[in-house]
């Protein structure tokens, strides 16, 4: 059985996330079932369809170049945006700032064997990511997350 790696901050911070975008765009965001969808939302914005990935970070937007995701979440963005015309977003909040970046499956993306060996568990969290460039994010709201 897999272990969801999602602590209750993890989930505290992912509703706060939501519910700010909700305000912001205007839209109802529906969680998904990951086990399925392989991502956390979705909504119909302008339109269309959107799949969104949203993860939490402990450090300021500006402290690292590339954000890390994993190689078969961005793949399964990816087909959303080829396969059903969606839109596909990752969607991150850093210590300074909510922002979101528009996947594109023709993007030039880095592929490198990556991810967190300070769990406990056998194998870790190591697997191909790709390492999206922090600089082509978009800002949704500036500011720390606040509960």
């Amino acid at each position: 059985m897999t272990r969801k790696l999602e602590t209750v901050g993890d989930i505290a911070v992912k509703k706060v996330a939501k519910d700010t975008i909700e305000v912001a765009w205007g839209i109802e965001i529906q969680d998904l079932y990951e086990k399925l969808y392989y991502v956390d939302w979705y909504a119909h914005a302008k339109g269309r369809p959107c799949f969104m990935e949203f993860k939490a970070r402990d450090c300021k937007r500006s402290d690292y170049k590339t954000l890390i995701l994993s190689a078969h979440k961005y793949m399964r963005l990816c087909e959303y945006v080829q396969r059903l015309q969606a839109n596909s977003l990752m969607v991150v909040w850093w210590n300074d700032e909510l922002a979101y970046y528009p996947v594109d499956p023709c993007a030039d993306v880095d592929i490198l064997w990556g991810g967190r060996k300070d769990r406990k568990d056998v194998g870790s969290d190591c697997e191909p990511v790709v390492h999206l460039p922090v600089d082509e994010f978009k800002t949704i709201k500036l500011g720390a997350y606040t509960p």
